[in-house]
């Protein structure tokens, strides 16, 4: 959250999802979604740990290519 948040802000509320169980694994490189008939038990990463899982959220994130944009100063 720290591009939208605070330091601070972003602390309190990666804490708050702590107290209630969530695990955050940041930069961690997920190799495999473990489950069977559509659902998700757990999520390994590339380090080997194992997190179980009720559910899996992915995010994607991407940095656009604008430089043609950018040379082309279409407004």
């Amino acid at each position: 959250m720290s591009r939208a948040l605070s330091r601070p802000m972003s602390d309190f509320f990666k804490a708050a999802h702590e107290k209630t169980g969530v695990r955050f694994g940041f930069d961690a490189a997920v190799t495999r979604i473990n489950g069977s008939d559509g659902r998700a038990i757990s999520v390994e990463a590339a380090n080997g740990e194992i997190f179980p899982a009720d559910l899996v959220l992915v995010g994607v994130g991407v940095v656009a290519n604008d430089e043609l944009a950018a040379q082309a100063d279409f407004r």
